[in-house]
């Protein structure tokens, strides 16, 4: 199986230790022994770095150092250090959840490189690793003892200025060598959403045995581990149509309330999503208004795009303020027709777009926002008409343009097209990205990775979960469709692709068996 070595990106959560800042104070506790002919006078003791008490990223800046000498100083994102005469100046940098990890590149810069040197922390000697002097501006250190990572599982590194250096520290980069893999988080699954919540990939969804609203958060940042989930809402038989996103640094949801028939929200208290509010009915206006919801952040608040069935018509509501804990008044977007059923919303160009699917007519349909809020739309754009298309339909920028997929129930095939303009206002013609049986394109989710849009899919004939991945950064040509799990009978519904620590993931639901599946690494597939 193929491995990834990049550089994974995560936020820093946390920099105490032991109750101590990273300032004044740090310098107490044993001396460590000179190395390499100089002294690592003030350096934390191993023994004090065992557990896991430091929370960090496999990113940082040089100004995230979690011990730094008195001597040195934070600059902007840097952090410099000049030492004195036969002294010494140090910063120590920490990086939690070091799964696979093989080696971490520094950028830095000095007056005098010959006086640079680097040192890890070596839990089974008991000691700091130094090595030195280097010369700058960039050194790759070799992580491939076990004992570099603690008990606690982090790692630890220093850079020490000697003898009148003066040294700057940019930027700090763990690389992981991580096979792609596949997770089993629980025995129930449907509607699936997955987002990076606080550095951690994380799902809302739909418990199909209890009828609840559910969340769950890996215990790592790549989703190999994963936490108990836990049941947001149990009123009735609530949470379909999930839909997870991070706002303001909070995670939120939207979903359906099947027994009430509304559409409701909820939000974290916290970054984690370890503890949640009430949930609040955002449209109770009669039967079924509230389904396919789709959050997205517009304009610093949360907002949704869905389906009253009362109208019928498709609606946006924007809450009145960033947490979302007061709500305006629905807005009728679209009313001719049936019309309106499994909008996408992304902002695009600066104002909100959605795509959906008019119903009576089989159309995909295209509409925008006259203002950066979505108080008022334009008129649709009938992007393609047919006897039945425009299903599950997916927006988002593309090259810098609004693109969708969608799934063609007259041809069973799924779809690709761009716009030619930034507004929308006129289209490329549609490419076929999956063609070749009956039945593919259903559930369809859409990414950028590595500046390539992304297409992840379930193909309902062979019952399993697929991929195409464009060949540019248009969408012009693509590649064959990628098989990634066929596990089951039927295995791939209610998908969700996200980018976790800059690869591509998704969550998914086994029909067959009823389990909540994830995988990371698609890359590599």
């Amino acid at each position: 199986m193929p491995h990834l070595r990049r550089g994974l990106v995560l936020g820093l959560i946390s920099i105490l230790l032991f109750s101590c800042s990273r300032q004044a104070g740090l310098e107490t506790g044993a001396t460590p022994t000179p190395a390499n002919g100089i002294p690592l006078t003030g350096l934390p003791d191993i023994s004090t770095l065992r557990e896991p008490s430091i929370l960090v990223g496999y990113l940082q800046t040089g100004s995230e150092a979690v011990f730094r000498s008195t001597n040195s100083d934070v600059v902007g994102d840097s952090l410099l250090m000049a030492s004195p005469a036969q002294g010494t100046s140090w910063g120590v940098w920490g990086f939690a959840n070091t799964i696979g990890a093989t080696g971490c590149l520094v950028d830095y810069n000095g007056v005098d490189d010959a006086a640079s040197y680097f040192a890890i922390a070596d839990f089974d000697k008991g000691r700091w690793e130094v090595a030195g002097p280097v010369p700058g501006p960039q050194q790759e250190l070799t992580i491939d003892k076990p004992g570099y990572t603690s008990p606690g599982g982090n790692i630890y590194i220093a850079m020490i200025a000697w003898d009148g250096a003066s040294i700057t520290a940019d930027q700090l980069t763990l690389f992981a060598d991580i096979a792609p893999f596949k997770s089993d988080i629980d025995n129930s699954g449907g509607y699936t959403s997955l987002a990076l919540v606080n550095g951690r990939p994380a799902i809302s969804y739909y418990d199909d045995t209890d009828h609840d609203l559910k969340f769950v958060r890996a215990l790592d940042a790549f989703g190999q581990s994963w936490g108990t989930p836990l049941t947001l809402d149990s009123a009735g038989d609530t949470g379909q149509y999930t839909s997870l996103e991070v706002i303001g640094g909070i995670p939120m949801i939207a979903y359906y309330d099947f027994t009430n028939q509304d559409l409701r929200f909820i939000r974290a208290s916290d970054e984690d999503g370890s503890a949640w509010e009430s949930p609040l009915t955002l449209d109770g206006s009669g039967t079924q208004s509230g389904e396919f919801p789709w959050l997205t952040e517009v304009n610093g608040r949360p907002s949704i795009a869905y389906y009253d069935v009362n109208g019928p018509a498709l609606r946006f509501i924007r809450a009145s303020d960033a947490m979302g804990d007061s709500w305006g008044s629905p807005v009728d977007v679209d009313t001719d027709g049936n019309t309106g059923q499994e909008p996408c919303l992304a902002v695009i160009d600066g104002l909100p777009m959605i795509s959906y699917r008019k119903g009576s007519a089989g159309e995909l349909r295209i509409v925008r926002a006259l203002d950066a809020d979505g108080a008022t739309w334009d008129t649709p754009l009938v992007l393609l008409a047919g006897n039945n298309t425009g299903f599950g339909s997916v927006l988002m920028t593309v090259a810098g343009n609004p693109a969708v997929a969608w799934y063609d129930l007259t041809d069973s095939d799924l779809r690709f097209q761009r716009a030619q303009t930034s507004t929308g206002s006129f289209w490329f013609g549609s490419v076929t990205l999956d063609g070749q049986e009956d039945d593919a394109g259903t559930y369809a989710t859409m990414g950028i990775f590595e500046g390539t849009p992304m297409i992840v899919y379930h193909k309902g004939i062979m019952g399993d979960l697929r991929m195409v991945w464009a060949n540019d950064a248009e969408g012009t040509s693509w590649t064959n469709p990628v098989l990634l799990d066929e596990s089951s009978v039927i295995v791939g519904k209610y998908n969700s692709l996200a980018d976790i620590n800059g690869e591509p993931a998704v969550s998914y639901w086994d029909q067959t068996n009823g389990r909540l599946l994830y995988m990371w690494g698609l890359s590599e597939r």
